[in-house]
């Protein structure tokens, strides 16, 4: 995996080579991605008191990351709108902090800019749209004959892609693959 520095206090779009500091002069002053909210699993029921938990698996909804901006460079009018139409696109969102994650995220609100007669630091805020969890890079890992383990280190349960190629000039006869559950230490 090809790792780019990024500078401080900036983010990427799309891929770690699109940085929106060196293109735009944007730098990041805060941002919050801590945590998406859980959608509740409570239902009312009639003539009880409260509500009652509701078995199964818990949920999350999308989140909203707040990235606190201002720009370091003078940027035209013109220009901010281009970028804006560049950000309310789905994208994949890489923060200097963590830049082996990404979020996929769009620009889902308008964003008021304060033009001030000297240009100097704009602040703004950029509030996107994102899907709960971050995604990190796929784990590819080769299969052996009998029994292959796969660790998965990731925080919120995933599916897994499988994928089986014949590398052989010969059919592959009964394939099998088994499905267990993570096995708890």
């Amino acid at each position: 995996m090809l790792m780019v520095e990024m500078p401080p206090n900036s983010f990427n779009i799309n891929s770690r080579l699109h940085n929106c500091y060196e293109m735009w002069g944007m730098k990041i002053i805060s941002y919050d991605t801590f945590s998406a909210p859980k959608r509740p699993r409570r239902k009312q029921l009639p003539f009880q008191h409260g509500t009652r938990k509701l078995s199964g698996q818990s949920y999350f909804s999308d989140k909203t990351i707040e990235v606190d901006c201002h720009l370091t460079r003078h940027l035209p009018k013109a220009e901010l709108r281009e970028i804006i139409a560049i950000l309310v696109r789905p994208m994949r969102l890489f923060f200097w902090d963590e830049p082996d994650k990404y979020y996929i995220a769009e620009l889902f609100a308008e964003v008021d800019v304060d033009v001030f007669p000297s240009e100097v630091r704009r602040e703004f805020t950029l509030p996107f749209i994102a899907e709960p969890f971050a995604y990190g890079e796929q784990n590819r890992v080769r299969l052996h004959r009998g029994i292959n383990y796969i660790d998965y280190t990731g925080t919120a349960e995933a599916p897994t892609l499988i994928v089986l190629r014949n590398v052989n000039n010969h059919n592959i006869v009964n394939p099998t693959v088994t499905s267990i559950e993570r096995i708890s230490d």
